[in-house]
């Protein structure tokens, strides 16, 4: 907000413009999506009135992929996609044409037009290499990898994925990498089963870790948690959800809301003895990420201090 006010100080219309966006965006993440809305409405009439191209296909898009999130809204978003892909095509923005084609791909996906989707996705693919793009590279990669999925081509998938690691690597984006390594996981899971997956999912929370995104860590924790719970494996499910369990405080704010949610994971299969080894267990995993990352070790710690005092 800091931002903001500097550039409408400065009468700076692209710096106000492209500072709000970044507000709305950290507003969405946060699940303030109606302020968001406001916000990138907003950012189109501004780009509309101004006649700045570069800040109408960014708004657009933005505002599309908004109304993507809901399910009521898809038509609105594939319309909104589309004119942001013009405008990006009209300016030779290929990096905005790659990102349009791929939200739109996904819009599609939703509204059940798969075909059309992996269309985009292609096209998402070439427009982002012709950019050179290694984030965008990564995102179609793993779009397509995910199609293949739905579809049962776990070995394609696999595929695709591990070529969407590799770019999103040599992009430096390790929270984009390790989203796309918990794909790999889940694709690894469906080929050879949870024992397989489970170094992909340690390397997803590794690599999320790194950049303090708490949600992928939780997910790849809560998903070999679930795994190994459908294979009968009650040990290794125990561990995972004890170390999925770390990460509530930092979703939600509200640990009973999370612990509700993965309790399953640990009443049914560990006794207050184990609980208590396992949370030891997660102290020594939380003090060995406090080596190599004071910062996020430090919270995992406490958290996972305040974790074996209220569940054991």
């Amino acid at each position: 907000r800091h931002s903001v006010k500097v550039h409408e100080d400065l009468g700076d219309e692209i710096g106000y413009t492209n500072s709000r966006n970044d507000l709305a965006n950290n507003l969405l993440r946060l699940g303030r999506a109606q302020e968001a809305e406001e916000i990138y409405l907003d950012n189109v009439e501004r780009s509309r009135r101004t006649e700045n191209r570069v800040l109408q296909a960014q708004a657009l898009l933005n505002l599309g992929e908004l109304y993507r999130r809901n399910e009521d809204r898809i038509e609105e978003a594939i319309a909104l996609l589309w004119q942001s892909i013009e405008l990006s095509r009209a300016l030779n923005d290929m990096t905005g044409v790659s990102m349009g084609l791929h939200n739109l791909g996904l819009a599609l996906k939703q509204a059940g037009d798969l075909e059309q989707a992996q269309q985009s996705f292609e096209e998402s693919l070439e427009a982002a290499s012709k950019a050179h793009d290694e984030a965008a590279i990564a995102r179609a990669l793993s779009s397509m990898g995910t199609t293949a999925y739905e579809r049962d081509e776990y070995s394609r998938a696999r595929e695709l994925y591990e070529q969407a690691i590799e770019h999103a690597s040599r992009g430096n984006k390790p929270g984009l990498e390790a989203e796309m390594i918990l794909n790999l996981a889940a694709a690894v899971h469906k080929l050879q089963g949870a024992a397989a997956a489970e170094p992909f999912a340690q390397r997803a929370v590794e690599k999320a870790l790194d950049v303090l995104h708490y949600d992928t860590a939780y997910r790849a924790s809560a998903a070999i948690m679930e795994w190994f719970i459908h294979e009968h494996d009650p040990s290794n499910a125990g561990e995972w959800a004890a170390y999925a369990l770390l990460f509530g405080p930092f979703l939600s704010g509200e640990i009973d809301s999370f612990a509700s949610w993965t309790a399953f994971g640990i009443s049914p299969i560990v006794d207050s003895e184990g609980k208590k080894r396992l949370f030891d267990a997660m102290l020594r995993k939380c003090r060995s990420i406090e080596e190599e990352n004071e910062l996020s070790g430090r919270h995992l710690t406490e958290a996972a201090e305040r974790l074996r005092s209220k569940l054991t």
